[in-house]
């Protein structure tokens, strides 16, 4: 017997996730808040592009760190 969840409940939990997210990212300094639209849980097989360049992007951020202080 199997069970379905109401689209609504699950459009609301989305939400309170997304929220809390985007309130957890703001307590943090030079953070970037990325949603990776229509892709699964796992985005680094849907979206590897997206994956790259964030890597890229934190990578260049601790070079430019390293080489200011």
């Amino acid at each position: 017997m199997g069970s379905s969840a109401d689209p609504a409940d699950n459009d609301r939990v989305n939400r309170i996730f997304r929220t809390l997210q985007k309130e957890m990212a703001g307590d943090t300094a030079n953070r970037t808040y990325l949603v990776a639209q229509n892709t699964s849980h796992y985005v680094q097989l849907d979206r590897p592009d997206i994956v790259t360049d964030a890597v890229r992007s934190v990578v260049e951020a601790a070079r430019r760190g390293a080489s200011s202080g």
